[in-house]
């Protein structure tokens, strides 16, 4: 009875077996599937914030560069635009140069010109121990721009010399000006200065320094 039993239960017993070893085998496939998907995924999560952080540091880039930019461009046009200067050494440099062999010089500031009077009065303060003289001049028919030095002799060189020490950009070149020229030096010829500074109007700036 027994053996019959199981002759009649084995066919169903091997069945099972079988069933469970296929239930396995789907089980571990599921799991690799699974296990590969996730790795896939990662990898693939990985890539994209690797390309994001990448757009990011590009962007930051990009931002701080024109950052930069726009601030060299202020300053360009900041340095065209503001009035004329001297810093402390400047007029130190001036002092120590001139300081050696006074003479006398007259500063003729155009007339009108608010930025030509100041950068004037910063420039006298180099000549402390010249004796100096100061007038308003208006040129009729001539516009002067920048700084023009006249004279003659050894106070002239001295003069140049000491600008050109200081950084101040001049111009030598002799200027006439006749009787074209209102106001300036007013005392006799004997005591007319040996130095004479035209301190005209701001160089105006070129439109193609306001580029890059």
């Amino acid at each position: 009875m027994i053996a019959s039993i199981s002759s009649w239960l084995g066919p169903f017993v091997d069945r099972w077996y079988e069933c469970l070893q296929w239930a396995s085998f789907i089980a571990v496939l599921g799991a690799g599937a699974v296990t590969g998907l996730t790795t896939y995924a990662g990898i693939r999560s990985n890539k994209e914030q690797s390309r994001q952080i990448a757009d990011t540091n590009n962007r930051a880039a990009e931002l701080s560069k024109e950052a930069a930019d726009a601030r060299l461009e202020t300053e360009r046009i900041k340095s065209l635009v503001s009035w004329r200067t001297l810093s402390s050494e400047q007029i130190k440099t001036l002092q120590d140069i001139l300081s050696k062999h006074p003479s006398s010089v007259q500063f003729d500031t155009v007339a009108n010109d608010p930025e030509a009077a100041y950068f004037s009065n910063l420039l006298s303060e180099g000549f402390k121990n010249w004796k100096g003289f100061s007038s308003s001049r208006t040129y009729v028919g001539a516009i002067f721009f920048g700084l023009i030095v006249n004279g003659d002799g050894d106070d002239l060189e001295l003069v140049k010399k000491a600008f050109t020490s200081a950084g101040i950009h001049f111009s030598g070149e002799p200027v006439k000006v006749g009787s074209s020229a209102v106001g300036g030096f007013m005392g006799p010829e004997s005591e007319r200065p040996k130095v004479t500074v035209i301190i005209g109007s701001k160089p105006r700036p070129e439109l193609n320094n306001l580029k890059p």
